[in-house]
């Protein structure tokens, strides 16, 4: 024989919610072995983390492994190329002033 369940507690007031104690905790981030640091963007920071990051992805071990395991290492590796990947320079007219429209005077 099980005991009795306990009755729930409802609010008595129907503005108000329900009870604090059964608001669900928010879920945790994914797990992932890199803590994230102020000088990650840095160019040699950078230059190291993928270097050492492309020799692990390049092994088999790598390649057998779990996806959901890969997956913090390709997000690190591809953080550490776009920091080493330069701003796309502007258009070399960018600064001239282009035609002026038909009808205005020259």
């Amino acid at each position: 024989m099980t005991a009795p369940m306990p009755p729930l507690a409802l609010p008595t007031d129907p503005n108000q919610g329900p009870p604090t104690d059964a608001m669900p905790t928010p879920p945790k981030p994914p797990w992932t072995p890199f803590q994230t640091r102020p000088n990650d963007d840095e160019p040699g920071v950078a230059a190291i983390w993928a270097r050492k990051l492309s020799n692990i992805i390049s092994t088999v071990e790598y390649a057998e492994a779990d996806p959901a395991w890969r997956e913090p290492l390709n997000a690190k590796y591809k953080a550490a190329i776009a920091a080493l990947t330069p701003p796309p320079m502007p258009p070399e007219d960018a600064g001239k002033p282009g035609p002026k429209p038909a009808g205005m005077p020259q």
